[in-house]
């Protein structure tokens, strides 16, 4: 476990800048991929502001399960 807290200080703030701006950048595109298919759902079936709604809401839950299991995968 000493070698894990270690390494980490070893790490140069620009790798850490690039882990969390990744993170935010996933965070925003599976968010809005959620929305455009929902959009895209509404001009198909004629209803429009409903799958916007619930497919921004999808990818918002779908874009934190995708953050946890990359910082669950990246501190063990």
């Amino acid at each position: 476990m000493n070698k894990k807290i270690s390494s980490d200080k070893n790490k140069s703030s620009l790798q850490i800048f690039g882990r969390v701006s990744g993170l935010g950048i996933t965070f925003a595109l599976i968010t809005c991929i959620g929305g455009f298919i929902g959009y895209k759902a509404d001009i198909i079936f004629n209803v429009k502001p409903i799958f916007t709604c619930l497919g921004t809401a999808c990818g918002f839950i779908l874009a934190l399960i995708s953050i946890y299991l990359i910082i669950k995968k990246d501190i063990l």
